[in-house]
């Protein structure tokens, strides 16, 4: 918390994230799902005031990193409430454990398929760029996507493709971490008013600019009570020399209607959107927009 508010006095719009927790087990690495449980437990203040979590998934292919991810998620939202994003700081494969041919399948499915999951997750890093690759038997050097000229390997050119292909097109939201994802079946006994499917929740989104305060009207509405989280980038305008810059705005107390009222930097070319609304039941729902500044 201090450190965070020490950042916050420097920086408003910084993130500070907590640091990535590997999805392990073993006498060497803590559980996360335990690390986070004794963690919230020994300081309870820290509910609400976490801007992230840093996740390393590692599986042995892709189905298990998002079993691993939609199984941290509940435990998140068990214990830090809902909606707090998830980052997934490291993931990948060496190729002591797989081919190349292998992990570039592997790599370039989940950046297309993480990126529109149902589970929050704002940011995907492939581990690692290059590894020192010395030793044929030490699989933790076999990790890096390129060569050590820098060149791409196979992996790397597929997960750069699967990165702008999603970019370009986001595509359907893929439901690996919603309730009725994760429930393997109802039980045959149970009435049928229990297996009544709950109506989805439907998100709205209008936005309008202010261009003499250079300022956006983010109007949200949501079919029911729901908590908003929004992020937002600014693309500069082509030649200006800064870095696109992350911000975000939720709220805390659940409500169908909220308006957001955002400055965003003169010379921006662009403002890019996520707005996503989630109930107190799970239930999760997402809107991206552009819209034009310049």
């Amino acid at each position: 918390m201090a450190t965070r508010s020490a950042i916050r006095s420097v920086d408003a719009g910084a993130r500070v994230v907590l640091g990535g927790l590997a999805g392990a087990s073993n006498s060497a690495v803590t559980a996360p799902e335990s690390f986070l449980r004794a963690m919230y437990a020994h300081r309870p203040d820290l509910k609400g005031n976490v801007d992230a979590v840093g996740f390393h998934p590692y599986a042995r292919d892709p189905k298990g990193v998002y079993s691993s991810i939609a199984s941290f998620r509940r435990v998140l939202d068990a214990v830090a409430g809902p909606g707090v994003p998830l980052e997934l700081t490291e993931i990948g494969w060496t190729t002591v454990d797989v081919s190349e041919a292998q992990r570039a399948g592997y790599m370039g499915e989940i950046a297309a398929t993480l990126a529109r999951t149902d589970c929050d997750i704002e940011r995907v890093s492939a581990y690692a760029w290059l590894g020192p690759e010395q030793s044929a038997g030490d699989r933790e050097q076999w990790f890096g996507i390129a060569n050590k000229d820098g060149s791409n390997k196979p992996t790397a050119d597929a997960y750069a493709a699967s990165v702008k292909q999603e970019r370009a097109d986001v595509g359907d939201t893929v439901h690996i971490c919603s309730p009725s994802a994760t429930s393997a079946r109802v039980s045959a006994s149970a009435p049928k008013a229990a297996k009544k499917k709950a109506a989805a929740l439907k998100l709205h989104v209008k936005v309008r600019r202010t261009a003499r305060k250079a300022r956006l009207v983010v109007k949200t509405r949501c079919s029911k009570g729901c908590l908003v989280h929004i992020e937002l980038r600014m693309a500069r305008s082509h030649g200006t020399a800064a870095a696109t810059r992350l911000r975000t705005f939720s709220t805390r107390v659940t409500s169908r209607n909220r308006t957001f009222r955002i400055k965003y930097a003169r010379g921006a070319s662009r403002v890019r959107l996520k707005v996503t609304a989630i109930t107190g039941t799970g239930q999760k729902a997402t809107r991206r927009l552009t819209v034009r500044v310049a």
